[in-house]
């Protein structure tokens, strides 16, 4: 018996509208009336309940869920979501599966679900179409073994469709760039196998032709051929073009993009059409935030992508918080010179305060950043800063040199190398990140030579797919031939805060005079953990232990120099990443800090 995904498809639906068909017509009318205020699931194992209904839509928030009114299940909403799960068992293959809704206790809804046994692939076959084509350097055995449909399995309607997808882009990268595949499932019903066989057509071999961009008005078409990773004369490989189509999406000036090879090209040419249409190209953000330490703060940036048809970031960025107020301007090239750099370049102005100081201060950046590959990048940067005035407590300044607290100009050139395999940038289950920087810095007003050099490590490791641990490591020193009591004040390292050490205030940890004053150190120690858990729907869970401080040699810490904070907190699933706010509570007392615990409000996690 051949196996016909739409024909079996079509006899379900028919069967369920002769079933409809046959009830009294006021009892189908009163039945779609019905309203429920909950549904289960019973009889399902190979399918969690969540995963069932999910794929049913149908809506079930946890009443503990604080920002979705629970909803009221309609009949005809939960008779369509009983076909979809159906649907979705068949399609991974238990074709003998039949789902049914019946009325449970107390307006609630029970999905009765009997499964059966699935079938399974009995074998795969994968041949040349026509028998005597050219596959060039592609093996049909190493493809047919990659499939992610084989023997054994249990089929699936979309293991199926991929293995198809497969065989056409293993082609396409190994220059067919017009290549085909069919396929043909026959299935025994009896013995509940089915045999799957596939057709691969290549057709002609080709390499990259001239290359056309279309739909451009406002932007450079000689930056979105440097962004492309194929060149003309290049033999045709359909990964290339899949990558250059995410990079230039990924520049954020297109609302679509799409590259095709041209089907009317010369014979072993294919000819590239690249379109793309133009989307909103100026951005304006605010943000609002709190924290126990801070107080309110605020944020307002605005921002273009394209300047006078220049594909240019140019952007504005506004902070003010009781820590901290400043403005910035800031000015971004993409493939700068080569598809592998971005320029950049920013300046700012602004006062930051710490425990016993404030400090204003003109910095200014110009740098290149290169990409090596998709995890490895690096940068490096002419950076100028000028202390313009430091206001500092008495007890401090009678604690710190005078040189060490005055104006000061600081130039410095940084290099840093980033290496990050995550999933993810805001919320990331899996991967690592690594970033390693030293920046060489003169005072030049008071002829003082350092070095700032900071590791820091984060790893993700995915415990399931809802629970998550990550882990966080950082160190820094400050390597110089002079005095520590020499370098200037705002170089130094301090640890605290929502970044840092969690349960202290922003900056508050770090070597203290004889008398009690926060100096500053010339090393830094850093070290967290989180475990990230579900709630409810898009609500999750956060428990997290910090330690840190900043040390006045560089290092040489033991464990009682350290300081700790734990705590927990929540985080809610937004279009714009994860918002949360978590309480940490102080596990060792600090002079400088008194209070017990403190609130941190977050956009994302803390590492």
């Amino acid at each position: 018996m051949r196996f016909r995904t739409a024909l079996f498809l079509f006899g379900c639906l028919f069967v369920w509208a002769q079933c409809l068909r046959a009830a009294p017509p006021d009892a189908r009318e009163k039945a779609t009336r019905q309203e429920y205020d909950d549904v289960w699931v019973k009889g399902n194992k190979a399918f969690s309940e969540k995963e069932l209904l999910a794929t049913a839509g149908i809506p079930r928030p946890s009443k503990l869920h604080p920002f979705k009114k629970r909803a009221t299940l309609k009949r005809a909403d939960l008779d369509t979501g009983v076909q979809e799960m159906l649907l979705f068992y068949q399609r991974n293959g238990y074709f003998e599966a039949s789902v049914e809704l019946a009325d449970g206790p107390a307006k609630s809804a029970e999905i009765r679900v009997s499964e059966g046994a699935p079938c399974h692939v009995a074998g795969v076959a994968l041949e040349l179409k026509p028998e005597d084509a050219d596959p060039g350097t592609v093996s049909l055995e190493a493809l047919r073994a990659a499939l992610p449909l084989r023997s054994s399995d249990v089929f699936t309607v979309q293991a199926y469709e991929d293995a198809q997808k497969k065989v056409v882009q293993a082609f396409k990268e190994h220059g067919f760039p017009f290549a085909d595949a069919d396929a043909e499932a026959v299935a025994d019903l009896q013995a509940r196998t089915i045999s799957v066989r596939l057709w691969a057509e290549p057709k002609s071999k080709a390499v990259f032709g001239a290359i056309l961009v279309q739909g451009i008005v406002h932007t450079e078409e000689a930056i979105i051929r440097r962004a492309l990773l194929f060149r003309e004369g290049q033999p045709y490989d359909q990964s290339l073009v899949d990558k250059s189509q995410d990079v230039l999406y990924a520049m954020g000036l297109f609302e679509t993009v799409t590259i095709f090879p041209k089907r009317k090209s010369e014979p072993g040419t294919a000819v590239m059409v690249v379109k793309v249409k133009e989307g909103r190209h100026k951005r304006v953000r605010v943000g609002l935030g709190y924290g126990s330490y801070e107080g309110v703060r605020g944020q307002l940036d605005w921002e273009t992508l394209r300047v006078d048809g220049r594909i240019l970031t140019l952007g504005t960025s506004l902070k003010a918080s009781r820590l901290e107020t400043n403005a910035t301007a800031y000015l971004k090239r993409p493939f700068f010179l080569t598809r592998a750099n971005t320029f950049l370049a920013d300046v700012t102005y602004g006062r930051t305060e710490y425990p016993y100081f404030a400090w204003y201060a003109l910095r200014g950046r110009v740098g290149i950043e290169h990409e090596f590959n998709k995890w490895l990048k690096g940068a490096v940067s002419l950076k100028a800063n000028r202390v313009t005035d430091v206001v500092a407590e008495p007890s401090l300044a009678k604690a710190v040199p005078p040189g060490a607290r005055d104006p000061a100009t600081l130039p410095s050139v940084e290099a840093s190398l980033t290496l990050r395999t995550t999933d993810d940038v805001f919320a990331p289950t899996k991967g690592f990140l690594v970033n390693l920087s030293a920046e060489p810095v003169l005072d030049s007003t008071n002829r003082v030579e350092f070095t700032k050099a900071i590791a820091d490590g984060r790893s993700y490791v995915a415990l399931s797919s809802d629970w998550v641990l990550a882990f966080k490591l950082k160190l820094g020193a400050i390597l110089t031939g002079a005095d520590p009591s020499e370098i200037h004040i705002t170089q130094r390292f301090y640890a605290g805060g929502s970044g840092s050490v969690r349960g202290y205030g922003y900056n508050v940890l770090g070597p203290l005079s004889p008398k009690g004053v926060l100096l500053g150190g010339d090393a830094i120690v850093e070290a967290s953990s989180e475990l990230r858990f579900p709630l409810a729907g898009d609500l999750k869970g956060v428990f997290f232990v910090d330690a840190g401080n900043a040390f006045n040699k560089s290092f040489k810490v033991s464990g009682k120099d350290l300081y700790t904070g734990a705590g927990f907190g929540v985080r809610y699933k937004t279009p714009v990443g994860p918002i949360g706010l978590d309480v940490a509570w102080k596990l060792k007392t600090y002079p400088l800090d008194p209070s017990p615990y403190l609130f941190y409000f977050f956009i994302g996690y803390a590492f």
